[in-house]
């Protein structure tokens, strides 16, 4: 079973740390793994075994990753940002989950446990290892979906992860929860640039969220999204609760993790008000 791990880079990301790690786990000898990276621009990165370079003109992170797809020949594709930095043993873990038909999905953790960077606690810790139990939703990156559902999937604005989980369960696939497969997530942003990320991000979720079935009515999502910087602090709240470390740094942050989820719920009563745009999309 052939993985191809897709990485997308913009601007002058580096992905120095993403590929030692690959690397030191033996890429440039497997046989069954492929490392896709999209960028729009080149600067550092270098070709080595089992990695692929393309640059593009495009400018969002999904549209990066949608290059890298494309250019894939696995039998499945995972995502990874540059600076979710594979665990040690990820590529043989894996290898372990492969074999298994499925969707796959695994950690994600904190560069380190003394420190929690805001878009950590915010985006991915309710992935972090020591849940008891598979967490109820499915993150978008260190998630491993068959090629072909994927990209039967993809738009051109790159937004996969919704339509593609749905045919995947139109095939029977389950959901498969790998606490052992673990990145590290190392973004570092300034929090008046993640405050306008955020709201970027949520301008994109609520002018393309009807294109989904099964959605609320978009009146009832206006008057929703008044509340919604206090009902995404009380799910993080019951997210993160099984692990001392997160939690209390959840409560320490409580009032930057608020300004930031007031960030994208303007920015999705924008996108419900105003709709999708190619300009709109472009900008994540």
């Amino acid at each position: 079973m052939k993985l191809s791990i897709a990485v997308g880079a913009k601007a002058a990301a580096d992905c120095g740390a993403l590929i030692d790690a690959l690397m030191d786990q033996g890429l440039g000898r497997r046989e069954g793994v492929e490392l896709q990276i999209a960028c729009n621009h080149r600067g550092a990165i270098a070709d080595g075994p089992n990695t692929l370079i393309s640059c593009t003109s495009e400018q969002s992170i999904f549209q990066l990753w949608r290059h890298a797809a494309l250019n894939s020949t696995g039998d499945y594709v995972v995502y990874l940002p540059a600076k979710a930095i594979p665990a040690n043993n990820w590529l043989d873990q894996a290898e372990l989950a492969l074999a298994h038909r499925g969707v796959h999905y695994g950690a994600i953790d904190p560069l380190s446990k003394q420190h929690f960077e805001l878009g950590y606690l915010i985006e991915y810790s309710q992935f972090h290892s020591d849940r008891q139990r598979p967490p109820e939703e499915l993150p978008g990156i260190n998630l491993f979906l068959p090629r072909e559902p994927l990209l039967a999937s993809l738009d051109t604005a790159g937004f996969f992860k919704s339509k593609a989980l749905a045919r995947c369960a139109a095939l029977g696939l389950a959901n498969i929860w790998h606490p052992d497969l673990r990145v590290h997530y190392d973004m570092r942003t300034a929090r008046g640039g993640y405050w306008r990320r955020r709201f970027r991000h949520g301008r994109v979720f609520g002018a393309r969220r009807h294109e989904l079935p099964a959605q609320p009515s978009k009146a009832l999502c206006i008057l929703g999204s008044f509340g919604l910087p206090l009902l995404r602090f009380w799910r993080l709240l019951r997210r993160t609760h099984e692990s001392r470390h997160l939690a209390t740094a959840v409560r320490k942050s409580a009032l930057p993790i608020l300004w930031a989820e007031v960030g994208w719920s303007l920015g999705e009563l924008c996108g419900y008000l105003i709709g999708p745009s190619a300009a709109t999309d472009a900008d994540i």
